[in-house]
């Protein structure tokens, strides 16, 4: 005999069929966007589902009616970056451009910081010019956006910017939501949030692709998840992007997995992540902490964290590079990168992000990176056959000589 339904479900059902009301878009839209008490952290797409009592489907389509109608937008924050010029090194764009002849382009911005929040500031204002005025987008271009520090600070730098005028465009998020963030901007920083912030630079309506999934629970479970997003869609839907937005990082302490894989929640919100040299890391946000991410990624995730420690311990950089989450290695010929591929590739069957192969087919790939931990996973990019190819980058003045440098003494 079937249990009776009791009054709460009837009502949760008919309110799940009813309509969305512009004033649930705008609460939606802030749910998701604005930020929680729980310092740096936006709820996810499922967390408003079950919030708000909808399919996934119909919150994700409610946020960009929300942005598309003008019914939220987003405020400056006119503090949150310097204001000083841009001060270019042309002669470190054109060593670049001398020793790396696939690149179309270079901005190669001066710095006298190895703070790498400062230097993503500036960078990210380069690189917003760049695309502001170097005519790179054109109507019906696909343009895929990434997550990152770096990637934040052009599209912050670009809102400020005459509105681009070009149309149509779809913007496309290149890497599910892990829920980074950047304790030192007090923002999150992963590429739903971005394509949502870009949205206010054109002048024209926009085509939104976010991608609200990071991870699947098992990896055959991940093109079941992929086939509800653009990436596993069908005709138009399923091209990929002709043009991408990315950062580079380094799994090292500053990388999200890796706080993940060190962090445990405490009382007080807040845990230094130790780095190998045993030195204190960046404070973790407050609510940061995913023991269900965690959890699904541990058991790679652990040992691919040690062996990065001791890479570390003997080079001082990272084994491990990132391009929309999509790990990668930097050293393949060093006696530990045999034991860390096995592991990235289990953690990369499971993470919801644009994979290698549909990154290589993207025709214009425009990074934004600097300081000199990322230097390693910079140039192995810049120089593999096997990975996608840069064709726009934006670095600081001492990774430009860092780079040309690296690549003089493998000869």
């Amino acid at each position: 005999m079937a249990n009776p339904k009791s009054e709460k479900d009837d009502n949760t059902q008919e309110d799940r069929r009813l309509p969305v009301t512009d004033e649930q878009r705008v609460d939606i839209a802030l749910a998701r966007f604005g930020p929680s008490r729980q310092f740096g952290r936006f709820a996810s797409i499922e967390d408003l589902g079950r919030r708000f009592q909808r399919d996934p489907s119909v919150i994700t389509r409610a946020i960009k009616e929300a942005f598309r109608r003008g019914l939220v937008t987003v405020l400056e924050n006119k503090s949150a970056f310097a204001t000083e010029p841009i001060r270019e090194d042309l002669d470190g764009r054109d060593l670049l451009m001398k020793h790396f002849p696939q690149l179309r382009g270079a901005t190669v911005v001066k710095v006298d910081t190895d703070a790498s929040v400062e230097v993503h500031r500036r960078l990210g204002r380069a690189m917003a010019q760049f695309i502001s005025t170097g005519g790179i987008l054109r109507p019906n271009d696909r343009l895929g956006v990434g997550s990152g520090r770096a990637v934040y600070a052009c599209v912050e730098a670009l809102a400020r910017l005459p509105q681009l005028r070009v149309h149509p465009i779809t913007l496309l998020s290149l890497t599910g939501s892990l829920r980074a963030s950047d304790p030192d901007l007090r923002l999150h920083v992963d590429a739903d949030v971005h394509l949502f912030l870009l949205a206010r630079c054109f002048e024209h309506q926009i085509f939104l692709e976010p991608l609200s999934s990071a991870i699947a629970a098992r990896p055959d479970q991940r093109e079941s998840i992929m086939s509800g997003t653009w990436l596993g869609g069908k005709g138009q839907k399923a091209e990929p992007p002709t043009h991408a937005l990315v950062g580079v990082g380094a799994l090292d302490m500053e990388h999200r997995l890796y706080q993940l894989d060190k962090d445990t929640p405490s009382p007080k919100g807040h845990k230094s992540t130790p780095s190998p040299e045993g030195h204190k890391g960046t404070p973790s946000p407050e609510g940061n902490f995913d023991p269900a991410l965690r959890a699904l990624l541990h058991e790679d995730l652990e040992p691919l964290v040690g062996i990065c420690d001791e890479y570390a311990k003997e080079k001082k950089e990272a084994l491990v590079g990132d391009l929309c989450n999509w790990l990668f290695l930097v050293d393949d010929k060093h006696a530990l990168s045999s034991q860390a591929q096995t592991h990235i590739k289990n953690i990369n069957r499971k993470l919801i992000t644009a994979d290698v192969d549909l990154l290589k087919k993207i025709g214009t790939i425009m990074v934004v990176s600097g300081t000199q931990r990322r230097c390693g996973a910079l140039l192995r990019l810049m120089l593999s056959e096997d990975l996608p190819e840069i064709s726009y980058l934006c670095t600081d003045s001492r990774t430009a000589v860092d780079l040309v440098k690296r690549k003089l003494q493998r000869g």
